[in-house]
């Protein structure tokens, strides 16, 4: 079983994602989490545009999106194999597209109110 968490900012999505795991007794995925398992797999120098979320200018945005199938190709394969288990909650990190094709997904997207999300 795979539970994606998409979430607007400010949302809950993070503790809802953490509730579901806990619930099926299941390992939580976020992008810290995510960041230190790369880092030990010596994945992260591979992947750290993707962990960074760094805004490009459009020059350098003309020029990745070129090579957009390409890299996406290699990325899906390296984020897959960062993750092992066959159960998992995954917090963010494009996980609705990265396991769309894969069987046995549920994918959740939380939103909120704006005052809720100030709230929090």
């Amino acid at each position: 079983m795979i539970i994606t968490v998409g979430r607007e900012c400010g949302s809950g999505g993070h503790a809802i994602g953490e509730a579901l795991a806990a619930h099926y007794g299941i390992r939580c995925y976020d992008r810290h989490i995510l960041v230190s398992e790369a880092k030990a797999k010596g994945m992260y120098d591979e992947l750290e545009n993707f962990f960074s979320e760094k805004p490009m200018d459009s020059l350098l945005y003309s020029i990745a999106i070129n090579n957009m199938e390409k890299r996406n190709a290699t990325v899906l394969k390296q984020f897959h194999e960062l993750i092992t288990e066959n159960s998992f909650v995954l917090i963010g990190r494009c996980g609705n597209y990265i396991y769309k094709n894969d069987e046995d997904v549920t994918t959740l997207f939380i939103h909120s109110d704006m005052d809720s999300k100030i709230e929090r």
